[in-house]
């Protein structure tokens, strides 16, 4: 009813006709009038925002919509998997399936231990909850937790949370997520503005009014039986920008039982052929180390490879689709491959300069592996770098070793974090301790942070000036792979 409607909405609320073409106007059922062509039908929306509304073939222009007539069927008819989506997968045996979905926000901090700068927003990015529970094996029950933008904002699984813990005060949500991502190769960077299109939404940046964060709006859900489809208009990731916006989000989640979820992913372009997206970031995701520290990238032969030490994002372990056998996994304890060996290597004649040991651009036999030793007497102290990474109160020290142009990289690339302890050994006395954590080797090119099971002065008394120092793995073990 149009007056209850206008009621609805407010004194100040505005209406706009919304035209539907041919190719989904039979869907909708609408009233017609004598004036109206045959070729469209007519729909009335109030809008929240009261914002001008209108659609057409090569553009949207949508906020979020109290749809008056219709809803069901055109939620159906968007999300309906003929002609965008497959049929499951031969392998989605469906078995065990026992799907339940919650629109209900409860947060989910207490096992995903999200950073304290961006958990007042954690409501601002919920969408529904798809959850899972197997009676038979509860380790193969999951919750998967959609955002407003279709992205996967929450894992939980039985290790725990898998998805990043939202510490970077602009990204919220809308990056280290489970989303689509499309890169205009052309016009990306032109001028100083990037062009890519998240499926999530938009950096949050407080100048330009976009905290809390706006996500990619939702033209239609549906979540029942095991499937839950989702559609979204993708946002340009960076605002303000002079570029448009011309793609749609297909997003299928299905519930295949036994612990398994189908992905499914589709992208519509609605707007002109000049805007051409030539990169996608597809699925574009990643995994806490904490929880699944160990990557494992299938060759083009279908076997898995570990990717070991893991390298920092956008290192050659990044690989495009058609270098591999099409698939990845995250791993909880993947064994150290045995002949491992420190990545970091500095050149015959000038050893201030490091690089990666498997660097295929440095000339073979002009190098030699790098070795710390004590260069500075006194050289630890206690930081509070104990703070920032989880680590136990007043643990962290630090130590000269190095004298370099430029710093190591950090424990990322495997020399020890929360899941894999190092040993720090003095060579000359046998004197050792352990690091659950080396957070930055030669800082500046000079010192090094870590976590100590030793307070300072004893690492002082182990290790003067021109000790040599050895680092490695506590325990190279892993689990067996049925495992």
């Amino acid at each position: 009813n149009e007056q209850e409607a206008r009621e609805a909405n407010g004194p100040n609320g505005r209406w706009r006709k919304l035209i539907f073409y041919r190719d989904i106007s039979k869907y909708t059922s609408p009233r017609k009038t004598e004036s109206e062509s045959v070729s469209e039908s007519h729909v009335r929306f109030a809008t929240l925002d009261a914002m001008n509304l209108f659609l057409r073939s090569s553009i949207i222009t949508l906020l979020s919509l109290l749809v008056l007539v219709a809803t069901d069927q055109l939620d159906d008819v968007l999300t309906s998997s003929s002609g965008i989506f497959p049929s499951n997968s031969v392998k989605c045996g469906e078995k065990l399936s026992n799907t339940a979905f919650s629109s209900v926000f409860r947060s989910t901090n207490d096992v995903s231990n999200w950073r304290d700068v961006n958990i007042a927003y954690e409501p601002n990015a919920f969408e529904i909850d798809m959850i899972h529970n197997d009676d038979a094996n509860p380790e193969r029950s999951w919750s998967l937790r959609l955002g407003k933008g279709g992205q996967i904002m929450s894992l939980i699984v039985k290790p725990g949370e898998s998805m990043a813990n939202q510490g970077h005060h602009t990204a919220i949500w809308n990056d280290l997520v489970q989303q689509m991502v499309s890169v205009n190769g052309e016009l990306n960077g032109v001028g100083g503005k990037n062009n890519f299109i998240h499926g999530a939404g938009v950096y949050a940046n407080e100048t330009e009014g976009t905290k809390p964060p706006f996500y990619s709006p939702k033209l239609a859900l549906k979540c029942e039986g095991n499937d839950c489809t989702m559609i979204n208009w993708g946002q340009q990731a960076h605002v303000p920008t002079p570029w448009d916006s011309p793609l749609l989000y297909y997003t299928r989640y299905h519930d295949c039982g036994d612990g398994i979820i189908q992905y499914d992913m589709a992208i519509y372009h609605f707007g002109q052929n000049a805007s051409r997206f030539d990169y996608f970031n597809t699925p574009w995701t990643g995994v806490r180390t904490s929880i699944f520290p160990d990557l494992m990238t299938s060759d083009n032969k279908g076997k898995l490879q570990i990717a070991f030490p893991l390298q920092h994002f956008g290192a050659i372990q990044l690989l495009n689709l058609d270098q591999t056998g099409g698939f990845s996994t995250f791993a909880e304890k993947v064994g150290i491959p045995a002949d491992y060996s420190p990545p970091f290597c500095v050149d015959k004649n000038n050893q201030t300069e490091w690089h990666d040991c498997n660097d295929k651009n440095v000339p073979e036999n002009s190098s030699v592996p790098f070795s710390f030793d004590v260069k500075v007497a006194n050289s630890s102290s206690h930081t509070d770098h104990w703070k920032n990474y989880g680590l136990a109160a007043d643990s962290t020290v630090r130590m000269r070793w190095c004298d370099l142009s430029t710093t190591m990289p950090s424990g990322s690339w495997g020399w020890g974090s929360p899941a894999k302890k190092v040993v720090i050994t003095n060579d000359d006395t046998g004197f050792s301790f352990e690091s659950d954590y080396i957070i930055h080797y030669c800082w500046i090119g000079v010192w090094t942070y870590m976590s100590a099971s030793v307070n300072a002065t004893m690492i002082n008394e182990q290790f003067p000036v021109g000790a040599s120092i050895s680092v490695a793995y506590r325990d190279k073990s892993g689990l067996p792979w049925n495992e």
